[in-house]
Order: C-alpha cells, then sequence, then structure tokens
C-alpha cells in the first residue's frame, strides 16, 4: 500500500508540474523561494507571471492570514526586496495573487 501511494503522489506531483509548465516558456508562474530564508535584515523574492497578466502583486500574510505587506507587480518577470523592517519577525507566507486568486505561495522566516 505504501509504495502504492508513493507511486500516485508522484504521478500527481508530475501532472501538477506539467500543467504548471505547459504552454510557452512566457506563461509559467513562477515564485521562488526567498533567499536568504531565514533571514534578519533583507530578503529577495523572485517571479515570473504569464505574458496574458496585465495586474498581480505579491501579498505577505502573518499565519493567521492578515496582510502583513502588499506589493503590486508592475512586471511579468522581477524580483522584490523585503526587509524585516517593513514586516517584523516570525513565520510568514507570500503569495503571488491576481484577481484575487493565489497563483502560488511559498514561506518565510524572518528572526
Amino acid at each position: 500500500e505504501v509504495k502504492l501511494l508513493k507511486e500516485e503522489i508522484e504521478e500527481l506531483r508530475n501532472v501538477t508540474e506539467s500543467s504548471r509548465n505547459s504552454g510557452k516558456a512566457g506563461n509559467k508562474v513562477i515564485l521562488e523561494q526567498n533567499i536568504p530564508n531565514p533571514f534578519s535584515d533583507r530578503t529577495t523574492i523572485k517571479y515570473q507571471l504569464p505574458e496574458d497578466v496585465t495586474k498581480a502583486s505579491l501579498i505577505i500574510f502573518d499565519m493567521n492570514g492578515g496582510i502583513k505587506k502588499e506589493f503590486p507587480l508592475n512586471q511579468n518577470k522581477g524580483e522584490i526586496t523585503v526587509t524585516a523592517s517593513q514586516i517584523g519577525k516570525g513565520l510568514f507566507i507570500y503569495s503571488l495573487v491576481q484577481n484575487g486568486q493565489i497563483l502560488e505561495t511559498k514561506k518565510m522566516i524572518i528572526q
């Protein structure tokens, strides 16, 4: 049973990855892990949005779901610098959001 479940999980990962990467290279949604993570001063988050996206944002949430900071994204590819003074210390999640729909999410730790 364990082997069967592992195979099913791997198959689902492959389907998810292929659907995420389907189409032209410019149509991928990519949200990279912030570097460095954890951090105490500043970190950088790189992203890529599909070519047809005209309005999106990167939103940082606290673990209660409250919005700590929102960065409007005016380019389909770029990077955002986040400082600890903008958010505070703790565990946070950040998401690429378009028209209220979360496209991708990651976690970060500020020491």
